[in-house]
């Protein structure tokens, strides 16, 4: 017999406590957050609009650019795949997103090969040094 109290009692609890969390499922899901978290919505929750300043300068390529995988790069600079990733990652080097996928533009592996060059020293400036 107590038990039959107890289960009946619970039917009025969930109804009494899932009316106030429908309320706030609600007005949660209204500010564009998930009902179970009490933070503020992480960064990127909103859509983007184009029409706001978030880049200084708007970059071009050229129609003809051929755009290299980062694989193509690898094999250009000699070198494995983790140097033009790594090129990426510290943002050394132009690139392009493309949903997930990565393209250096050629004009900026050449580019970054030419900033590299390093112009041998003759005897008069090796004197200069010293």
């Amino acid at each position: 017999m107590g038990q039959a109290l107890k289960t009946a009692q619970r039917p009025s609890q969930r109804a009494d406590a899932g009316h106030a969390t429908d309320s706030i499922a609600r007005r949660s899901l209204k500010e564009g957050r998930h009902p179970n978290t009490r933070h503020k919505p992480t960064r990127g929750t909103k859509p983007h609009t184009n029409g706001g300043t978030r880049m200084a300068f708007e970059p071009t390529l050229a129609q003809d650019e051929q755009l290299l995988t980062v694989e193509e790069a690898a094999e250009l600079f000699r070198t494995t795949t983790r140097f033009p990733r790594r090129l990426i990652a510290e943002r050394r080097i132009r690139f392009i997103k493309l949903g997930r996928y990565v393209r250096i533009p050629k004009s900026a592996a050449m580019e970054f090969l030419n900033n590299g060059v390093v112009e041998p020293m003759t005897s008069a400036d090796a004197r200069r040094a010293a």
